[in-house]
């Protein structure tokens, strides 16, 4: 139960430095996801790059298709792990936090930093939605223990 209290805390997680090192558990779960998304999130990063208008609600419809297939994947390992319903979903929050904080930081995109950006933000958006998703999950299964105690 102590596990699921901390996930319940709500700092974020987003104003963690771009040079932080992965932990070894999230560098293998960025080795599962990495693949497979490179691309999709460099072409996401490209148009954003193209755009003249770069906050959040300008960035949503460019972001949210990759950013909701990285939480679908993450959703299917969190309702596995913590037991939890086939239809748990969790709020529409955690990539909204994201979009939120890379708005912030892609007004100093250019095509010349594309490679290097799409790295640093596949791991920033793969660790904040797994760190959310898992979050509230906990959270989850907290009220769901409680209910049954």
């Amino acid at each position: 139960m102590q596990n699921a209290a901390r996930l319940l805390n709500t700092e974020s997680t987003l104003d963690q430095p771009a040079e932080a090192a992965p932990t070894p558990a999230q560098r293998s779960l960025f080795d599962a996801y990495l693949p497979a998304m490179t691309g999709v999130f460099s072409d996401a990063v490209g148009r954003v790059m193209t755009r003249g208008k770069r906050d959040a609600e300008s960035l949503m419809p460019i972001l949210r298709p990759v950013l909701e297939s990285i939480a679908s994947i993450v959703v299917t390992e969190a309702r596995g792990q913590f037991r939890l319903q086939d239809d748990w979903q969790p709020s529409g929050k955690v990539t909204h936090d994201y979009v939120k904080a890379v708005a912030s930081r892609a007004a100093d995109w250019t095509p010349e930093t594309r490679e290097q950006v799409t790295g640093a933000e596949l791991s920033k958006a793969i660790r904040s939605i797994h760190i959310g998703i898992y979050r509230e999950a906990g959270a989850a299964v907290a009220v769901r223990d409680s209910q049954h105690e």
